[in-house]
């Protein structure tokens, strides 16, 4: 199993980890790494965070009264005031960008030694979603697309 966590205006993959089994605990885990890395390196905070209702992001039950509970997962969101976004059931086409980052991870996986390599790889290609019009890499955009506090944030850690 697969799991990243990818930002979603410019593509890049902040974290992942290839796994045995999808989990509450590995997705909580990439998250909290996702959630330092993003603000150690870009001065920014993850607002959001879109999923599919597959059970380690998802509590798909009910309690005798009819509530759906919670996840390890989703409770992790709330308590670091990330606002989840469950994709419709049935409905790859709200997690589109996902689906498709999938699709580049099937087709090109296999030729790199480890999932960071792959990873590197995928950040620094270019990537045609982002921009018909100038070839921009995930690495790139991530740059052009921070708000601006976080510029100056990353400016003010330059300059200290």
């Amino acid at each position: 199993m697969v799991c990243t966590v990818e930002d979603d205006a410019s593509r890049l993959i902040l974290v992942g980890g290839e796994f045995n089994h999808a989990t509450e605990e590995n997705n909580t885990m990439l998250m909290k790494k996702a959630i330092k890395l993003a603000f150690e390196k870009y001065s920014a905070e993850i607002r959001e965070a879109n999923t599919d209702k597959g059970s380690q992001f998802y509590a798909n039950t009910c309690n005798k009264k009819g509530e759906r509970g919670r996840c390890k997962f989703e409770l992790f969101l709330e308590e670091n005031k990330i606002n989840h976004i469950p994709s419709r059931r049935n409905h790859p086409q709200t997690n589109g960008k996902k689906e498709r980052w999938f699709r580049t991870y099937e087709e090109n996986r296999g030729k790199f030694k480890s999932f960071e390599e792959f990873l590197k790889w995928y950040n620094d290609k270019i990537n045609l979603g982002l921009s018909r019009k100038v070839g921009i890499t995930p690495n790139e955009a991530v740059l052009h697309k921070l708000k601006p506090e976080s510029l100056l944030g990353l400016f003010l850690k330059m300059v200290n």
